[in-house]
């Protein structure tokens, strides 16, 4: 599968989780989806840095809640 589908994959699949109240088994692909979801809203803007206060409220729009954010941010460190 290539990434652009595996992408797509992922994000497709963690809408349809978000209707789940416990993902179990599938947390990391629900995790995984979200960090996509972030990256694509932060792409949009087409800066290379972005405040804490703008991650803050794209992480909120796309429904990340400080668990999840947390470990997005130690997964995204030094990724740009």
């Amino acid at each position: 599968m290539d990434k652009k589908v595996q992408g797509s994959w992922l994000i497709h699949h963690t809408n349809k989780l978000q209707n789940v109240t416990n993902q179990g088994q599938y947390q990391n692909t629900f995790v995984a989806g979200k960090a996509g979801i972030l990256l694509s809203a932060i792409s949009e803007t087409n800066q290379s840095v972005v405040s804490n206060e703008k991650l803050e409220t794209l992480a909120n729009a796309s429904n990340i809640v400080t668990i999840q954010r947390n470990n997005i941010k130690k997964g995204l460190t030094g990724f740009f």
